[in-house]
C-alpha cells in the first residue's frame, strides 16, 4: 500500500505554491518597500497584470520561460484546473494595493476566497474531487484558516 502523494501530485502542489506566494509577494514585498510611491504602484501593477498575461498564454497552450510557469503549464493540464481561479488569485493580491481594512465582513470574505480559497479549488482539483461538496469545503476551510 502506498502512503503519501504522489510524485505528480506533491509538484502540482508545489507548483500552485509557487505561483501564488511569487505573485503575493510581488505585491506584498514590493508594497512594504514603498509605501506611498505612485510609480510604485503603477510598476507593481504593471508586474502583476504582466503574470496575468503569461497565464493567459498558458492556458492558450503558449510556453513561457520561468521556472514557476513551466510547472503551473503542466499542473494546469494535467489536473484541468480552471482559468478563473489562478485569475482570482491575482484579483485578491491586487485588492492589496487598493484596501487595507474592510468595511463589513462580506467585502472581507470576497478577499478572503480569492487570496485563500482559490488556492484551496486548485488543489482540491490536483486531489481529484470535483463535486460541490468539495469545492463548498474547500472554499470553508481555506476562509476559516485565513
Amino acid at each position: 500500500m502506498r502512503r503519501g502523494f504522489s510524485h505528480r501530485k506533491k509538484n502540482a502542489c508545489y507548483a500552485i505554491y509557487a505561483f501564488c506566494r511569487y505573485i503575493d509577494d510581488l505585491v506584498d514585498k514590493n508594497l512594504m518597500r514603498s509605501l506611498s510611491s505612485e510609480e510604485s504602484f503603477e510598476k507593481i501593477s504593471e508586474a502583476v497584470n504582466e503574470w496575468r498575461q503569461h497565464l493567459q498564454a498558458l492556458y492558450n497552450g503558449e510556453i513561457i520561460d520561468h521556472p514557476i510557469m513551466i510547472a503551473l503549464k503542466d499542473t494546469i493540464s494535467r489536473f484541468d484546473i480552471p482559468e478563473n481561479l489562478p485569475n482570482e488569485l491575482i484579483d485578491g493580491v491586487n485588492m492589496d494595493m487598493s484596501k487595507t481594512r474592510y468595511e463589513n465582513f462580506e467585502d472581507l470574505k470576497v478577499y478572503c476566497y480569492k487570496v485563500a480559497s482559490v488556492v484551496g479549488l486548485m488543489t482540491t482539483y490536483v486531489f481529484g474531487f470535483k463535486d460541490d461538496r468539495t469545492f463548498n469545503y474547500a472554499v470553508d476551510l481555506e476562509l476559516r484558516c485565513k
